[in-house]
């Protein structure tokens, strides 16, 4: 679907969060489970307690819902697709984000907007070092 034409081009962008678990906020952490309905937290956790990946999925899960919005309100124009092979808008894996779009400058400023709100929110951080953009039939190109 990257080669599809479209307007402004199908891009698919791989964003990877900086020390994924170390740099969560606690306050935006307490913020998210109480909004999920979850415990209330006493004390911290620390990366490698059995529940530290629930937490953070769960923050995930916040920007997860935020892409999902911005598509909603059509501030992100998602990659087109076809009745055979629907495209997800986005998918979440560990510490890594895959973004399908338009690669208009207009979607890739809300999601820099989107990406520093969260940071701002919840101490997670793109690392843009490695970060990756394809391109349809073009070579794969890191942020510089």
């Amino acid at each position: 679907m990257l080669n599809q034409k479209a307007f402004g081009g199908n891009i698919a962008i791989k964003f990877d969060v900086k020390k994924v678990f170390n740099t969560l906020d606690w306050n935006f952490l307490i913020k998210v489970l109480s909004v999920f309905g979850y415990l209330s937290c006493k004390t911290g956790f620390f990366q490698g307690y059995p529940i530290s990946l629930l937490l953070f999925c769960l923050a995930e899960k916040v920007l997860s819902q935020e892409i999902s919005l911005l598509i909603d309100s059509k501030a992100l124009s998602p990659m087109g697709s076809s009745m055979k092979f629907p495209i997800p808008s986005h998918t979440l894996y560990a510490n890594n984000i895959l973004i399908f779009c338009r690669g208009t400058k207009i979607n890739l400023t809300n999601l820099m907007n989107l990406f520093n709100d969260y940071a701002q929110a919840s101490g997670q951080h793109i690392n843009l070092e490695k970060c990756l953009f394809f391109l349809g039939d073009m070579a794969t190109r890191k942020v510089a």
